[in-house]
């Protein structure tokens, strides 16, 4: 929970650590600006993620993903959504570039 207070973070990197949910203090890193959350175990994503407003690639690839939450198309900034084999069903927030080429971060 102690990465909440990371308030100026502009790149994290969570990839590959068996995550199921992620903690609600990320949330309140409003500088960031790129965030790898693949190769986890998500299988949701909260609709609190819209508070990251300066959020332009997020990479989820590589999660039991089911749905995306509709909010995540209010990301002005989000450039490049990375979903590649995530078990997608249904993605109503897919108004943005989606890639299978994994993210740098």
């Amino acid at each position: 929970e102690s990465i909440g207070l990371l308030q100026g973070l502009r790149t994290l990197n969570l990839s590959n650590n068996a995550l199921r949910c992620l903690p609600e203090s990320l949330f309140s890193l409003r500088k960031l600006q790129a965030l790898d959350l693949s190769g986890n175990r998500l299988v949701d994503l909260s609709e609190t993620i819209t508070a990251l407003t300066q959020l332009e690639t997020l990479s989820l690839a590589d999660n039991t993903l089911i749905t995306l939450p509709s909010e995540l198309g209010t990301l002005a900034q989000l450039k490049h959504l990375l979903t590649a084999r995530a078990a997608l069903l249904k993605a109503d927030a897919m108004q943005h570039a989606v890639s299978d080429e994994p993210v740098m971060l």
